[in-house]
């Protein structure tokens, strides 16, 4: 009786088998591996996009904020412009001569005692007019910007602007007014405003 010996064919075969195995599960673990580095990728690209829309959204906030407080030191110096306006109104009248100075003041700032207050320009002031103070149009009491001077004027054209100043007066007394000059401008959705209340005198008469 003969006993079959397994041939070197039959060994290898064997052998080529296995490594067949072993083949296929090193091409499981590349595939997985190849899984996991796109599963990775992904990750760091969501995170790399929120981290970007952070910054963005962080420095249209920063834009904003700067706007807001550019646009209210603006206001701030409008509306002390304003006081400083019907104060210049009441130094040129207090040295009237006639002593009638006061009563000039009051008269020449009339419209600024009524409920819609009035508006005053810095621009007549410097051209030495008559009177810088009139009631305001019914656009409200705009004010823009001129390129050419560098100053903030009165527009009463109608045509709406970002900044508008209105001025009140109210009697405290005989020889005491109560000024309130308020800016107003809107940025995006709300309105701000800036209000500037100072009193005024009759601290000069001429008469003996």
């Amino acid at each position: 009786m003969k006993t079959k010996i397994p041939t070197t064919k039959n060994v290898k075969g064997k052998t080529g088998r296995s490594a067949g195995l072993i083949l296929d599960t090193r091409y499981w673990i590349r595939d997985t591996n190849r899984g996991f580095t796109l599963i990775e990728t992904l990750v760091a690209v969501i995170i790399f996009t929120f981290s970007i829309v952070g910054i963005i959204v962080i420095t249209g906030q920063g834009i904003s904020d700067a706007n807001i407080a550019k646009n209210r030191l603006v206001a701030s110096y409008l509306s002390q412009e304003g006081i400083e306006i019907i104060r210049s109104v009441r130094d040129s009248n207090s040295f009237d001569t006639s002593g009638n100075g006061w009563d000039n003041f009051n008269l020449a700032t009339a419209p600024c005692a009524g409920v819609d207050g009035c508006t005053v320009d810095y621009s007549t002031v410097v051209s030495s007019a008559p009177n810088p103070i009139g009631p305001c149009p019914s656009g409200g009491c705009q004010i823009a910007y001129n390129t050419g001077t560098g100053y903030y004027e009165v527009d009463l054209s109608g045509v709406p602007h970002l900044f508008q100043r209105i001025v009140h007066l109210s009697m405290i007394g005989t020889d005491e007014v109560q000024v309130t000059s308020t800016v107003t401008w809107t940025q995006g959705t709300l309105e701000r405003h800036v209000t500037v209340v100072e009193n005024i005198f009759n601290w000069y008469n001429a008469t003996p």
